[in-house]
């Protein structure tokens, strides 16, 4: 009941009193946090045990509503949450019948101002969200002198252990997904009247350290960062951007890139929507 009445508050004020409130649902996703994801321990193939402490997201879900014809319009609505849990993430009041429902992952365009994160959050801490609204280490490159740029959209803190040696890690990442350019308008779904209509959206943190054929995972790269910066246990994002990865032979890379890079480029591959 209390969704359905979301769903309704929600387009009430764009129709006149005198006239009865046409059947809306909402559309979007259920998440599925991979066993990593979730917190539990995962061996990569150079003996590290890492164990996400922390997996926080943010991003938008948008549906486009078929009409009759070839007609058609599209809502959209914004989302910070904890990637461990299992949630619901979604377009409300949308009317009736097919749509497509796709998900982007980006962070908001900063600096805000006050009030103007219309994101619902879910499962995180205001300290957490509060971080969604800085421009990360690897965006001040792009940041004018006011502090304009892109916020994170991904934040991973991760801890890894091998042999005795202990490593923290804690970035903000500003990685991009959009599931309408990997499957054009997105699979079609039926909205039906005070129903929450949903697909699978499986997330995968260990791809961050996954090469991008899912290849084996390891870590040594990510510790000797720490080991050439502060050498202090902490990974930080100013040592990741330090240390530079050169191309291996045979790679279709025709250049080095740092750490940093790398990890933001993959963050959009734990997101696997279904």
């Amino acid at each position: 009941m209390k969704r359905a009445l979301f769903f309704a508050a929600a387009i009430a004020a764009c129709v006149p009193a005198s006239e009865e409130l046409p059947p809306t649902g909402a559309a979007g996703f259920v998440t599925e946090p991979s066993p990593a994801t979730r917190g539990e321990p995962l061996v990569t193939i150079d003996g590290w045990t890492l164990v996400f402490e922390k997996v926080a997201l943010a991003g938008d879900v948008s549906a486009l509503v078929r009409t009759s014809g070839v007609s058609s319009y599209g809502r959209s609505a914004g989302w910070l949450w904890d990637a461990a849990q299992v949630v619901e993430i979604y377009v409300p009041a949308i009317l009736v019948g097919p749509a497509s429902v796709n998900v982007e992952l980006r962070g908001n365009y900063l600096p805000l101002s006050r009030g103007e994160d219309r994101r619902r959050h879910l499962g995180i801490a205001p300290e957490l969200a509060d971080r969604f609204s800085r421009v990360p280490e690897q965006g001040l490159a792009n940041a004018n002198d006011y502090g304009y740029g892109r916020g994170p959209s991904l934040i991973v803190i991760v801890r890894a252990e091998n042999e005795g040696r202990v490593k923290r890690m804690d970035v903000a990442l500003t990685s991009g997904f959009s599931s309408r350019s990997a499957l054009q308008d997105g699979p079609v779904i039926d909205i039906r009247e005070d129903q929450l209509s949903v697909r699978t959206l499986a997330i995968r943190v260990e791809a961050l350290f996954e090469d991008a054929s899912g290849g084996p995972m390891s870590f040594a790269d990510f510790a000797a960062a720490d080991d050439e910066g502060n050498a202090d246990g902490t990974i930080s994002a100013v040592e990741l951007l330090a240390h530079e990865l050169t191309p291996k032979t045979g790679s279709s890379a025709n250049r080095s890139t740092d750490l940093l890079a790398l990890l933001s480029s993959r963050g959009g591959s734990i997101l696997a929507p279904r």
